[in-house]
């Protein structure tokens, strides 16, 4: 409901609207799910992806993210904000550019 709220607050005003997450399913009955195409029916232009808590809280994968970025792509002009990095862990041991590496292919 926040989405639609934003969306008309903000007609006209030359701000984009993004959701912070999508479903891995592109359709069906996914209690709780919003699809990239209903985001996108909506009127947002983006949707941030990757966030560091859905990576450690809900244990998202890097393949489940790279399945969420090509729903996104798929949708006309639904553009993703890619979020990457590194853990606490890894930067300590300085694996910075290893752990990037694997998040971008």
């Amino acid at each position: 409901p926040f989405l639609s709220i934003a969306l008309t607050e903000l007609d006209g005003s030359g701000v984009k609207v993004g959701a912070q997450n999508i479903g891995l399913q592109s359709s069906g009955d996914y209690t709780g799910e919003v699809s990239a195409s209903m985001v996108r029916s909506m009127g947002c232009e983006y949707v941030l992806l990757g966030q560091s808590e859905r990576r450690s809280l809900f244990k998202e994968s890097d393949e489940q993210i790279n399945k969420k970025i090509h729903l996104c792509l798929e949708q006309p002009n639904l553009n993703v904000i890619f979020c990457i990095g590194e853990t606490e862990a890894e930067s300590g041991n300085n694996l910075f550019s290893s752990a990037i590496d694997i998040q971008i292919k």
